[in-house]
């Protein structure tokens, strides 16, 4: 585990995390000082803090589409059931329904390590048309078609905003270069401003700013 980007670019990552339990997927994430992750083949999602003393489950929904590879959230492989993502709001949940539509989850920051949930959104979009997505100021974005290069970035919704999220988010977007077709891997940087995605293995990083 590694501190801040220099570490990661300098190979000085120093912590190693022994975990509990088994995880599945690419959507993990950390947030004040707690590890968020979906326990591999189950639909329970693990709450480990960093320093091992606490590790907790949750199974923060029952309609959620587990546990089978071919339902996986993105248009990827292995990109699992759940995605956790932070933005300057806190922390989220994105997963998709048994109706295969996608919901999004604001967790109250108050009681974040019991995965309480603030607010639901449930928006209909393909899967076949997402291969990844991140939340940016309340604003949920998508990744598209990563076979063609460049990908195109699409704003999904304003979350706190729109009275209605929908299919219509064609309309604004904007590109972003890949260098291969294995983006397994998308998260948001609210400190920074940046992206990070895990790109064919290599950490690619882009500045965000819309």
């Amino acid at each position: 585990m590694c501190q801040s980007l220099d570490e990661l670019k300098s190979y000085r990552c120093y912590r190693h995390l022994s975990l509990e339990y088994s995880y599945y997927g690419t959507g993990h994430t950390i947030y004040k000082g707690y590890l968020f992750y979906n326990q591999e083949g189950t639909n329970e999602l693990v709450i480990h803090r960093l320093d091992g003393k606490e590790t907790k489950k949750v199974v923060i929904s029952n309609d959620s589409l587990c546990c089978d590879q071919h339902l996986n959230m993105y248009n990827i492989k292995h990109s699992g059931y759940y995605d956790f993502e932070i933005d300057e709001n806190g922390l989220w949940l994105i997963y998709r329904d048994n109706a295969e539509n996608y919901v999004i989850l604001k967790i109250d920051d108050n009681n974040f390590k019991e995965l309480k949930i603030l607010k639901r959104w449930t928006i209909k979009i393909k899967r076949e048309n997402i291969s990844n997505m991140f939340i940016s100021c309340g604003k949920l974005y998508a990744l598209g078609d990563t076979s063609k290069n460049p990908a195109t970035i699409y704003k999904i919704c304003d979350l706190f905003n729109d009275f209605e999220c929908s299919n219509s988010y064609e309309k604004e977007n904007f590109a972003l270069s890949i260098s291969s077709r294995q983006v397994t891997s998308l998260k948001y940087d609210s400190s920074q401003k940046i992206l990070y995605s895990v790109d064919g293995g290599s950490l690619m990083y882009y500045k965000f700013q819309v």
